[in-house]
């Protein structure tokens, strides 16, 4: 699949990961507190997967859950349901010149397996600027 980013550069998708964004949460409510160390959790997991330090989140919607009881453990909030971890590949160099090719590693959540890729996603990665957060490498 081939996804466009800013200044219309097209990168394919090389490597692709994903899961349930709560599996092993066994009890309680996720919250604003627990998802900012899911998402910690997320970019060191898809960090060694993809033998990359550099990354791109794209920041994920968080949706209120409404109890109908105070929660002791914070604000009570969900991400999407789904983590998605693509290994990005461009053709041509995004800075040096005297590399072959680039690559970024793109960390999203979305509500379902992809593909298809949301539609609102799409729209986030054309502002990914390919040229600032992509890494130069050589074959």
């Amino acid at each position: 699949m081939k996804i466009i980013v800013k200044d219309k550069i097209e990168v394919s998708i090389r490597e692709l990961h994903q899961w349930g964004t709560y599996n092993g949460l066994l009890e309680g409510l996720p919250t604003d507190g627990s998802n900012k160390r899911t998402i910690e959790r997320v970019i060191k997991r898809a960090q060694e997967m993809c033998y990359m330090n550099d990354y791109y989140l794209i920041e994920p919607k968080q949706t209120p859950i409404k109890i109908n009881r105070p929660y002791p453990f914070g604000t009570p909030m969900s991400l999407p349901s789904m983590v998605c971890v693509a290994e990005l590949w461009h053709h041509q160099p995004a800075r040096n010149e005297d590399m072959h090719a680039s690559s970024l590693l793109v960390i999203w959540f979305q509500e379902t397996y992809c593909f298809p890729i949301e539609d609102d996603i799409l729209e986030k990665f054309k502002t990914i600027d390919w040229g600032k957060h992509a890494y130069d490498f050589e074959y």
